[in-house]
This record gives C-alpha cells, sequence and structure tokens, in this order.
C-alpha cells in the first residue's frame, strides 16, 4: 500500500509539472516570444510574457527574424475593438532598438520600438515616429524601367507602384515645368518631377527605384 501511494505522488507531481506554462525563453536573446499587452507607463506600454495571445495589443517575436503583431483590423478605435494578427519581420538596429516592417489594415507599417526595460516575464517599449523626408523622380517620357510600369504617371499610379514595393506613400505632388530636365533616351523634355513623402525609414529602397533626397 505505501509503494502505490508514493507511485501516486510521482505521477502526480508529474502530470502537475507538465500542466504548467510551457512558455520557452531564450536567454540569449530575451525579447524572443509571446508578448501580451498590460499596460501604459506614461509614453510606454508595458507586456507581459506568455505562450498565446490573448484578445488585445500583442507581439510574437521569432528567432529568424519574422513576427507577428496582433492589433486592430480597423481604423476605429471604438469599444468593441476587433483584432487580427499580422506578419512582419524585426531586426535590432542596436542594442535597444528594434525596426518593426508589419502589415496592418491599411498596408504596410514601419516603425521603431525602444526596449526601455526586458527580462523574463517583462517587457517595456516606447514607439519612436519617424522622421519624415521628401524624395523625388525627374519624369522621363521614353525608354526607362521606372516609367514603363507607371506609363504615363498620376499620383495613384505612383502610390500603388510605390505601396507594391512595399514603401508608405504619406505625400505626393507633381510639379509642371517648361524647362525641366532631359530624357536620356531620346532627350526630350518631361517638364514634370514627382516628388513623394516618405518615412525615412524607406529612404533606401525608395533611392533603389531612382528616387533622390
Amino acid at each position: 500500500m505505501k509503494k502505490i501511494c508514493i507511485l501516486q505522488f510521482i505521477l502526480l507531481t508529474l502530470v502537475t509539472g507538465c500542466s504548467k506554462d510551457d512558455t520557452r525563453i531564450d536567454p540569449g536573446n530575451l525579447l524572443i516570444g509571446i508578448w501580451n499587452y498590460s499596460e501604459y507607463q506614461g509614453n510606454s506600454s508595458v507586456f507581459k510574457r506568455s505562450d498565446q495571445f490573448i484578445d488585445n495589443h500583442c507581439y510574437k517575436f521569432n528567432s529568424d527574424g519574422s513576427m507577428i503583431e496582433r492589433k486592430n483590423s480597423g481604423f476605429c478605435a471604438t469599444p468593441p475593438i476587433t483584432y487580427a494578427d499580422y506578419p512582419g519581420t524585426w531586426s535590432m538596429v542596436n542594442d535597444t532598438l528594434v525596426q518593426i516592417s508589419v502589415g496592418y489594415w491599411g498596408g504596410l507599417a514601419r516603425y521603431r520600438l525602444d526596449i526601455e526595460h526586458v527580462d523574463k516575464n517583462s517587457l517595456t517599449v516606447r514607439p519612436i515616429v519617424e522622421d519624415n523626408v521628401w524624395v523625388f523622380i525627374n519624369e522621363t517620357q521614353c525608354a526607362n524601367a521606372w516609367d514603363n510600369i507607371i506609363a504615363h504617371d498620376t499620383e495613384t499610379r505612383v502610390k500603388k507602384y510605390l505601396q507594391r514595393n512595399d514603401i508608405s506613400v504619406l505625400d505626393i505632388k507633381i510639379e509642371t515645368y517648361s524647362n525641366g530636365p532631359f530624357c536620356e533616351a531620346c532627350f526630350c523634355p518631361s517638364g514634370r518631377r514627382i516628388k513623394v513623402l516618405i518615412r525615412e525609414s524607406d529612404l533606401e529602397p525608395a533611392t533603389k527605384l531612382g528616387f533622390k533626397k
């Protein structure tokens, strides 16, 4: 009878141990894992580590640089709020700054998180609003890879083109003038300069598309 009681105690201990939170923590990078919103502290947000999302603002940072952000599924933030999960990527800019590129209900969002505190159980971050910059490109009317995609440029086409390349467009201005630059293909005057307001984090991909600051 004594042996049976001891065996029952061991089995009960094993079952109890398995039922506890199996949250896995990477000691090499405490940011990796699932974080659920807990509270505001001034301009910062506090998240608690968990093994699954709750119905609120949440992050999941994976070790391969991918991520999921749970947030509003629409522009309205009036309760009741409906949440959706958006995939994205993250990377460390330095020891405390995280670059985020993630979807949202209106397209793609890029922003940074300043890590003020992180340990095995808690994460405190402050979102950083990025500076915006104006970039431009001179329209050419002939053999130009950029123009061939957009054809005769309109604000709508320019915006869609940049969004397809994961660049958020904040504003567009198309300037027309009589003494404009010349097309490199046939030297015909174009007379139009396309100016786009973008986030600073989008400057590098915009430059690769031919835009200049």
